[in-house]
């Protein structure tokens, strides 16, 4: 899937499993825990859009996990404050 965007999205910058040096949380000391690393991250000059790919079958709000929901809070809060340029 990452080729195939790398090849078909020419205005966006297609990264996979990209190391982006973004953290959950950070000590007093200023040491970085739970590093983030979402499987493509697509940025271009006007946005950031984080796909992380999923082998599941959702059937329903509801049916979303825990640990799926807090992930995509995850990137959500800290990409979204992500500076363009």
């Amino acid at each position: 899937m990452g080729e195939w965007l790398k090849r078909s999205l020419k205005d966006y910058h297609v990264g996979l499993q990209k190391k982006n040096a973004k953290y959950l949380a950070r000590d007093k000391n200023f040491k970085d825990y739970f590093e983030l690393r979402p499987d493509i991250v697509l940025q271009n000059q006007e946005k950031v859009l984080i796909l992380d790919t999923k082998w599941k079958i959702i059937k329903g709000q509801e049916k979303i996990s825990r640990e799926d929901r807090y992930q995509m809070w995850a990137y959500a809060s800290k990409y979204a404050s992500i500076e363009l340029n």
